[in-house]
């Protein structure tokens, strides 16, 4: 799957161009229809924990257990789903939707010093995609317009990191098990 490089905003709805390619490979196109270009909208909707608390639960722990195995050696759901209701509590999230089909979750918030990009997780069958950039792209259009930067934290092994520096963020600071990351124009 291909992104255009230039979304198109409209209507609190940023439009992406995708082309889709098999699972085998990630540059074999699909045949017939699949494989023509066809837009798709990225959506955001506010988390409703009746509905969404296992699908938010599942993103999260999809999203992580790759990056909590590779740092720290290995997964203990119980420790996680503790981490999970925890980052529910710290601002509000909103799921991610593409055409309607939740795919993941992101979570920001204003603080007097900055936009805080929570979390950002999707499914790892979305995942390096471009969808994450048109995510944190948006965000940063946000915060320049706040005149604010964009500040995040990552895991040490988490690969998002070179999302990141790829749109201009610069480490801040680094503990023994995250970094901190800032952007501002």
């Amino acid at each position: 799957m291909t992104l255009s490089p230039y979304p198109i905003a409209k209507a609190n709805k940023l439009y992406i161009r995708i082309t889709k390619y098999s699972s085998g490979s990630p540059r074999r196109p699909l045949t017939e229809a699949l494989s023509s270009k066809i837009m798709k909208t990225i959506s955001y909707r506010d988390i409703n924990l009746d509905v969404d608390f296992e699908f938010c639960r599942n993103v999260h722990h999809a999203a992580y257990r790759d990056v909590v195995i590779r740092q720290f050696g290995s997964w203990d759901e119980s420790m996680q789903d503790g981490f999970f209701r925890e980052g529910l509590n710290r601002a509000p999230h909103k799921i991610v939707e593409i055409d309607g089909v939740p795919i993941g979750v992101v979570s920001t918030e204003i603080k007097t010093d900055c936009l805080y990009l929570s979390e950002l997780q999707l499914l790892p069958e979305y995942q390096g995609r471009g969808i994450g950039s048109v995510i944190v792209k948006k965000q940063m259009e946000i915060a320049k317009s706040l005149n604010l930067p964009l500040r995040l934290v990552v895991l040490r092994e988490n690969r998002a990191q070179d999302l990141y520096r790829r749109l201009g963020f610069r480490t801040t600071s680094t503990t023994e098990i995250h970094v901190k990351m800032e952007w501002s124009e």
